[in-house]
C-alpha cells in the first residue's frame, strides 16, 4: 500500500504545487483522479454491484485551491464536464420539462448528471441547492437511472461519476464545526443522502501553514503524464464488468478494512456505513488498481 500512495502522491503533488501552484493539496488531484478511474460495473464476491462509479465530496473554506484544482484536472485530462451549481436546480441537474413555441407537447429537457452517462461530472458550488434538491437526486446517484415524472414522463440511463465541491452551507468556518464530518450533515440533510458519497474530504484554511503556501513552485517533472492519464481514462470508461478481475486476497483484505473502519467510525454521520463499507472499499480499489494500471 506504500508503494501505491508513493506512486501517486509524486505526480499529485507535482501537479497540485508546481503546476497549479497550490500547496498542501494533492490529495484533492488523487480524488479527482481516482473518481475519474472509477469503473461503471464489476462483481465482488461474484455479484454485480448496481453501482461501481464513484461518487464523492470536496467541502471546505472559501479559496483553497479546491474548485481550482478539479477545473485544473478536468482541463487537462480534457474529458468530463465542470459544471456551477449557482442558479441551478433538480431540473439543471437530473432533467425537467419545457415546452418549446406555442406548442401543445411538453419536451423532456435532461439535465448534467444524465448528459454525462458513463462520463463525469463536477458539480461546483452544491451550498447552491437546496436540501430538498439534493434529496430529490437521491434516487438517480445510486441507481444511475435519471426519472422525469410529470405530464410528461421518461427515463435514461444517468450513470455518472460525480465530484461535489462546496463550501459549508453556513458560511462557517470549518473549524467552528467539532468535527469537519457535522458540516456534511448541514450541506445534506437526510442521512441516506450522505451516505451515497464514497467519501468525503474535508479542506480548511488553517491545514497548510502560510509557510507551505507562499513558497517558490519548482520545475514541472511530469507534464508529459497528462496524455497517458487520458488514454487511461478512455480505457477505464470502455472496461466491461467481467474485465475488473478482484482476486480472492484483496477480498479478503476489502472486507477485513472494512471490519476495522466499521468498528472504528460512528455512522451517526453515515459516510462509513458497515452494510456499505465493503462496497465502498471496493470501489476506491479498482478504482486505484486502475489509475495505476
Amino acid at each position: 500500500m506504500k508503494q501505491i500512495r508513493d506512486r501517486l502522491q509524486k505526480f499529485d503533488t507535482d501537479m497540485a504545487e508546481n503546476y497549479f501552484g497550490i500547496f498542501g493539496r494533492h490529495y484533492i488531484v488523487t480524488a479527482a483522479l481516482l473518481t475519474y478511474c472509477s469503473a461503471l460495473k464489476f462483481y465482488l464476491q461474484d455479484r454485480l454491484l448496481p453501482r461501481g462509479w464513484m461518487d464523492i465530496l470536496i467541502m471546505g473554506d472559501t479559496r483553497c485551491g479546491k474548485s481550482a484544482l478539479v477545473e485544473g484536472v478536468v482541463r487537462h485530462i480534457r474529458m468530463g464536464e465542470f459544471f456551477k451549481c449557482e442558479n441551478s436546480s433538480f431540473a439543471g441537474l437530473v432533467g425537467g420539462l419545457q415546452q418549446i413555441g406555442s406548442r401543445a407537447r411538453w419536451d423532456i429537457i435532461w439535465g448534467k448528471i444524465p448528459l454525462n452517462h458513463g462520463k463525469l461530472l463536477v458539480a461546483d458550488e452544491m451550498s447552491s441547492l437546496s436540501v430538498g434538491d439534493i434529496s430529490d437526486m437521491s434516487a438517480v446517484r445510486s441507481s444511475g437511472i435519471a426519472e422525469v415524472t410529470k405530464i410528461q414522463s421518461g427515463s435514461t440511463r444517468s450513470a455518472t461519476r460525480i465530484i461535489w465541491i462546496s463550501n459549508p452551507r453556513s458560511e462557517r468556518p470549518m473549524n467552528q464545526y467539532t468535527y469537519g464530518i457535522h458540516a456534511v450533515r448541514e450541506l445534506i440533510g437526510r442521512p441516506e443522502d450522505i451516505s451515497r458519497f464514497d467519501f468525503v474530504i474535508g479542506v480548511a484554511s488553517e491545514d497548510v501553514p502560510v509557510e507551505i503556501i507562499n513558497q517558490r513552485c519548482k520545475p514541472v517533472q511530469y507534464e508529459a503524464h497528462w496524455d497517458e492519464l487520458r488514454q487511461l481514462v478512455r480505457w477505464v470508461w470502455q472496461l466491461r464488468p467481467n474485465e475488473v478481475v478482484i482476486t480472492s486476497e484483496a477480498t479478503d483484505a476489502i472486507l477485513s478494512l472494512a471490519k476495522g473502519q466499521s468498528s472504528t467510525y460512528s455512522n451517526a454521520v453515515p459516510i462509513v456505513e458497515p452494510n456499505e463499507q465493503r462496497v465502498r472499499l471496493a470501489r476506491v480499489s479498482v478504482a486505484t488498481a486502475a489509475r495505476c494500471f
